[in-house]
């Protein structure tokens, strides 16, 4: 019989990934796993035939003890990491994932419960929070240097950890997201990145409701119920629209409404060089299942 690896699989807005202890499992680098036999291990246990099935594997695993650094004064720093499922190779920053991880980190007694963390994503250090309910998650993004290019009144670009290209439309509801998102993603403008999200946005008629978005998903080429870090792409730039492109200390707030369920994105403040301050991106996570996965590559 191959490795044993305990998982849990949970979803953010129908967004599902599974989520695994790296150094508990022995996928860290203490382990003896390649990468090649890692990226195959994932491919396989996202595989909807031969696996559990998932969009993507989220690991978690503490890479800073707080007596480690600054007399014990200096907190515990957790790395995350995502992979995608179709191929197993790490991704970008994820938002929903994010969320997901640190349900199943606040689940597994990892990091506290209503008390904010600090995790290391591939953009940098962020922060969370899950709530004492275990009803949602609050993640910081990293977006204090990230502007929003402007394409034309409609078309916008942002890098919130992940590329996306944000588009707003009329008529959502009735749009071919696989085939404009399709095309958007494989443009020229964005060959340098390998392709880029893809988000389609109303506002609501009234200009009351939530922002509806739909989401375009580089690489696996879907459309996703939900996408973390496009609603905040969608909130900052229409944060930067109502500040006129200037500096504002007002802080707004923002309901993204995806196909999956909704999301809040808090926006502290734009700053001098167009980027934002304390950004928050706010949703729920639910666990799907938990249990072992038997691998004969590992």
């Amino acid at each position: 019989m191959g490795k044993e690896i305990v998982f849990s699989k949970y979803h953010c807005n129908g967004v599902n990934c599974i989520l695994i202890n790296e150094a508990q499992e022995g996928l860290n680098e203490q382990g003896n796993l390649s990468a090649v036999k890692k990226e195959e291990l994932f491919r396989l246990i996202c595989d909807h035939n031969l696996g559990v099935g998932a969009l993507g594997v989220m690991t978690v695993c503490r890479v800073l003890k707080p007596e480690d650094g600054d007399g014990g004064r200096q907190p515990a720093i957790y790395a995350i990491k995502y992979y995608h499922g179709s191929n197993g190779k790490e991704g970008t920053f994820t938002g929903t994932g994010s969320i997901c991880c640190a349900h199943f980190a606040a689940n597994a007694g990892i990091v506290p419960i209503n008390q904010s963390f600090a995790f290391q994503g591939r953009d940098g250090i962020h922060k969370a929070l899950v709530e004492s309910n275990l009803d949602k998650a609050h993640v910081r993004f990293n977006v204090e240097t990230s502007t929003v290019k402007k394409y034309d009144d409609d078309n916008f670009f942002i890098n919130t950890g992940s590329p996306i290209h944000v588009q707003f439309v009329k008529g959502l509801a009735k749009l071919n997201v696989l085939e404009l998102g399709r095309k958007i993603c494989h443009s020229e403008q964005y060959s340098c990145l390998n392709g880029t999200n893809v988000i389609f946005a109303e506002n609501a008629l009234d200009g009351a409701g939530p922002i509806r978005i739909r989401s375009f998903f580089r690489g696996i080429e879907i459309e996703a119920l939900a996408c973390g870090t496009g609603s905040v792409a969608t909130a900052l730039v229409m944060a930067t629209n109502m500040c006129g492109g200037n500096a504002c200390e007002t802080k707004m707030e923002f309901e993204i409404e995806c196909k999956g369920g909704r999301f809040t994105v808090s926006v502290g403040s734009v700053n001098s060089q167009g980027g934002f301050n304390d950004v928050f991106l706010t949703g729920p996570a639910r666990k799907i299942c938990e249990g072992s996965y038997f691998c004969n590559h590992a």
